[in-house]
């Protein structure tokens, strides 16, 4: 589910894509530039991180790539503490559907503010 105001991306689009079964794509556009992601909202790290992703994701995911755009998965994480979401775990398509251990998700985990600089570096 999309929920507006959690990435602080004031000079960026936005675009909510909720069609085709698929549900949670922002489109992000600045200037020519765009790329597509897939939020996703989890309590814990658990085990390991893997998104629960519908075969309606994979397939979106899928048809951007035969098209040479890339989707990303980007899965907040729940801080315990706050109850905020305020830190994420940015990933590729492929990462999403395979999962990543635990250890990798911890090191990936950075706060909403560097996402967005991973966001500017994929449009570029």
């Amino acid at each position: 589910m999309h929920q507006p105001g959690l990435l602080p991306v004031a000079d960026i689009f936005t675009e909510s894509i909720n069609n085709n079964g698929c549900y949670g794509v922002v489109k992000y556009t600045s200037g020519e530039q765009s790329v597509y992601v897939k939020q996703v909202f989890i309590n814990r790290l658990g085990s390991g991180v893997k998104p629960e992703l519908s075969a309606d994701d994979i397939e979106f995911f899928r048809y951007l790539d035969s098209i040479l755009r890339y989707c990303y998965v980007l899965v907040y994480v729940r801080n315990a503490s706050t109850g905020d979401y305020d830190s994420a775990i940015f990933l590729d398509d492929y990462e999403a559907i395979q999962g990543i251990s635990k250890e990798e998700a911890q090191q990936r985990l950075v706060d909403l503010h560097t996402v967005v600089g991973y966001l500017k570096t994929a449009m570029q």
